[in-house]
């Protein structure tokens, strides 16, 4: 007979647990926030460098249009507005005038063109009014600007006046909606930006230059050459003949 000897029972080893432990899942909570807290923002400037890139080419596109233009009518400018049909490019309702963005059309490949990028609601991009682009009446010769190089066309800008949710229609050409936009709301459209000598005889609700990409705003000049910049270094805060003034012919 085999002694009263007891054998203990062997336990299978126990394998280490695949799971993340409480403290492991917190610390990947904390580096995946590390991770897009860095990362983010450079994310953002990265989409904002491409709004800015896409706004600088439509610019580049509307200087051309405004260059052949003027070919075609012996070295004029376009007027900013003219008498003559009606919801000129889908913009207003019965409005009677034609706005430059019509006239330039047959010379763009796609009427988006007028718009900014870093703009969801509206156009964005206005022309220089009323030194460059005059109101229906008179013209600017390429000419008499006697340095167009350093004379701003086009530019990022807010509103202009002259718009309201009566005549704006509420979905234009470019898809623009203008439900709640008004004639107040910084951004609602931009045909123009109001130079220094605008004698805001129809009031001056808006039209100032809009520095929207990173504290600075795109504008093309009269010789089809682009800038960013800022409305000081354009000389906005200058008047008419000022040597600092970027706006004027002279």
């Amino acid at each position: 007979m085999i002694g009263n000897t007891r054998t203990a029972a062997i336990m299978p080893a126990t394998k280490p647990s695949a799971a993340f432990t409480l403290l492991e899942l917190l610390l990947s909570i904390v580096v995946v926030g590390l991770l897009a807290s860095l990362l983010l923002p450079t994310l953002g400037r990265a989409k904002n460098k491409s709004k800015t890139a896409k706004c600088q080419a439509h610019l580049r596109q509307i200087a051309l249009a405004a260059q052949l233009y003027a070919d075609e009518h012996n070295e004029t400018y376009a007027l900013l507005v003219r008498n003559g049909r009606t919801n000129a490019l889908g913009l207003y309702a019965n409005s009677g005038f034609t706005w430059w963005t019509k006239q330039f059309t047959p010379y763009v490949g796609n009427p988006k063109v007028f718009k900014c990028p870093a703009q969801k609601s509206d156009y964005g991009l206005g022309m220089n009014h009323s030194e460059i682009g005059l109101w229906n009446t008179g013209r600017t010769r390429i000419p008499d600007v006697a340095h167009p190089g350093d004379t701003v066309v086009f530019a990022d800008c807010n509103t202009g006046a002259y718009v309201n949710t009566n005549t704006f229609l509420s979905t234009n050409a470019l898809g623009i909606v203008s439900t709640g936009l008004t004639n107040k709301a910084a951004g609602t459209l931009a045909i123009f930006f109001r130079t220094p000598n605008h004698s805001c005889q129809f009031g001056c609700t808006g039209g100032a230059l809009a520095a929207r990409h990173n504290n600075r705003l795109n504008a093309a000049f009269l010789d089809g050459h682009l800038e960013t910049t800022t409305s000081k270094d354009l000389g906005m805060q200058f008047g008419n003949g000022h040597p600092r003034a970027r706006w004027d012919k002279k």
